[in-house]
């Protein structure tokens, strides 16, 4: 599909989770894993007091415990074991460049900033009911039929 006129009005804003589950650095892993767990979720934004994006918490960094398993793990902080090289898409981002990072960074999530602030997440699967609609309807979405925004 290299349409990419047909989803060009629809932002990353437009199709972000929002508020956002997340979690500062000193939290620890034991309630990472709880969180995630509760909330069915396969990554955490770690943020600062000041809502500053200091890293990401996924499945996979977590998984990487089980081979260093031991009672203490669930006390070490998060920090410990997120990400913090974190790519992140502006909310103004438009679909076809929002997949793109997506493709290029081989994440699950992306965070979505405003001015360098945390506003939202995106993951992939919120992109597969865009995806839907262009199939079904491959004309140009107009922002005021969008919905949350």
């Amino acid at each position: 599909m290299t349409n990419d006129g047909a989803v060009i009005e629809l932002k990353a804003k437009h199709v972000r989770s929002s508020p956002v589950l997340t979690v500062s650095s000193t939290t620890s892993v034991g309630d990472v894993l709880e969180l995630m767990a509760q909330h069915s979720v396969s990554g955490l934004p770690v943020i600062d007091d000041d809502q500053n994006l200091v890293g990401m918490v996924s499945e996979f960094d977590l998984l990487m415990l089980l081979l260093t398993a031991d009672d203490s793990n669930g006390d070490l902080p998060v920090s410990d074991v997120m990400s913090t090289d974190v790519v992140t898409v502006d909310e103004n981002a438009s679909i076809p460049t929002t997949v793109r990072s997506f493709r290029d960074a081989r994440v699950g999530r992306l965070p979505v900033v405003r001015d360098g602030k945390l506003i939202g997440i995106v993951s992939r699967r919120d992109l597969i009911p865009v995806l839907r609609d262009l199939l079904r309807d491959p004309g140009v979405k107009q922002e005021e039929e969008l919905v949350g925004v």
